[in-house]
């Protein structure tokens, strides 16, 4: 689906000569299955997948649920800060494993056969990088001459890389563009219960976050029994497919539109929004029946 709603301008294509597709993702499932459809799809077109690992520990856990502020307010206010200091910052932890807990296990679970299928179309094996932007890594793309820079779930890509590409950069964002830009957008619209808006966006990939014009958006197939988390990998799902096609429409030679995003519309979220309070807010709106209700609404039937 294109966004009827906002002005497109034309694209100038250049001539598509080989194709060379570089993908550069994040390492989970859906990370994986999104390297493996491309190569299904795009076979030996696809020249080098590159998986951005990030190193992780308990304070950047704790900072991204902007949990650390509130370690310190409770431990400042503590006869003996020090003495509790390391209990407190315990059960912290203790409450952000709990959260994340069972949420790889069912992410496996939903594409663990899909992936097997998907490997047997493999050509490339993934390299794994700390930042794609790194001298290294901009070397190792120049000499492939990417026609494509197709990403999803990686990292932030600056300039240098981006104008090593020859055609476009796309990404696949996992929220609905321009109003839920940034992280943990499906959250977000689960949240402010906006069914309407609960989608996936391509679009041109530039320095901004999820700021570039848009080429597809649209909305995945939801059920009344999906949970927050499984509405997500719906949403993944579709702005995969979304992906392919706008790449396969650019290796065909056809006319292509992207709609450039009003600077005014929308929001960018950050990953320290999402505090403990907004996550137990729509767990609560699902295990009350929100979800079946809304779509009945939506939809008219059930």
């Amino acid at each position: 689906m294109i966004p009827n709603e906002l002005d497109g301008c034309s694209l100038e294509i250049p001539p598509v000569g080989d194709g060379a597709i570089v993908c550069i993702t994040g390492r989970d499932p859906r990370h994986v299955r999104f390297a493996l459809r491309l190569q299904q799809q795009f076979g030996e077109r696809v020249k080098g997948w590159y998986q951005v690992v990030r190193p992780t520990n308990v304070d950047s856990e704790l900072n991204n649920l902007s949990m650390r502020a509130q370690v310190r307010r409770i431990v400042s206010q503590l006869r003996h800060p020090r003495e509790f200091a390391g209990k407190v910052k315990r059960s912290a932890q203790s409450r952000l494993t709990r959260r994340r807990k069972g949420k790889p296990a069912v992410e496996a679970a939903f594409f663990e056969a899909e992936i097997r299928r998907l490997e047997t179309a493999a050509v490339v094996e993934p390299k794994s990088v700390e930042d794609p932007n790194d001298r290294a890594t901009l070397d190792e793309i120049r000499g492939i001459e990417p026609f494509c820079l197709l990403t999803f779930g990686g990292a932030i890509y600056r300039k240098p890389l981006l104008e090593l590409v020859r055609g476009l950069s796309l990404n696949q964002h996992d929220g609905w563009c321009p109003e839920y830009r940034g992280a943990n957008t499906a959250d977000w619209a689960l949240y402010h219960r906006d069914l309407r808006r609960f989608g996936t966006t391509v679009h041109l990939t530039t320095s901004g976050m999820d700021a570039g014009p848009i080429m597809r958006r649209s909305q995945p197939c939801l059920v009344p029994w999906d949970s927050p988390y499984t509405c997500f990998l719906r949403n993944v799902v579709v702005g995969t497919e979304l992906m392919c096609e706008v790449v396969k429409d650019m290796i065909d030679g056809r006319s292509m539109k992207a709609y450039p995003q009003p600077e005014s519309a929308g929001r960018t979220f950050l990953y320290k929004q999402l505090t403990p309070t907004v996550s137990d807010s729509i767990q609560r709106d699902f295990t009350s029946g929100w979800l079946g209700r809304e779509l009945q609404r939506l939809k008219g039937h059930w």
